[in-house]
């Protein structure tokens, strides 16, 4: 599936599921595959590799083709993501619920109170500009 399907899909959700955390996300979605490659192409990859190996999925990304590596695991049974990205995709889910679903109604404010809606948001989520920044930047 092509980046734009997948962020569409994801996007979809997101909106119709607002302020879930990344887990219940999972639990309620049908295409996982789907979601967690957006959260990857969020953060800024461009280049993402899913391998299917019996109860798991592993989740492979990096901004060249020869620079893909394991970012992390989700298991079919449990819904459950491990690795060592697992941190960070839950911030970008989090980040991508905040944009969908929390910053969707100021976007007709002035720009001086959309600044500091954002920033107040990113500082009681515990997230910081640059990571807000880089995930708008790519969720599109």
């Amino acid at each position: 599936m092509k980046r734009g399907e997948v962020i569409y899909k994801t996007k979809s959700f997101v909106i119709a599921n607002p302020g879930k955390q990344l887990s219940e996300a999972l639990n309620n979605s049908k295409e996982n595959e789907v979601l967690l490659s957006s959260l990857l192409y969020a953060s800024g990859f461009s280049y993402i590799n899913i391998e299917n190996k019996g109860g798991k999925v592993v989740f492979l990304a990096g901004n060249s083709k020869v620079d893909i590596t394991e970012k992390f695991i989700f298991h079919k049974n449990n819904k459950e993501v491990t690795g060592l990205y697992k941190a960070e995709i839950n911030q970008v889910y989090a980040i991508i619920d905040m944009i969908e679903n929390r910053l969707a109604s100021i976007m007709m404010y002035p720009m001086d109170m959309r600044i500091n809606r954002i920033s107040m948001l990113c500082e009681e989520m515990g997230v910081n500009s640059i990571d807000y920044e880089k995930v708008l930047r790519n969720w599109n």
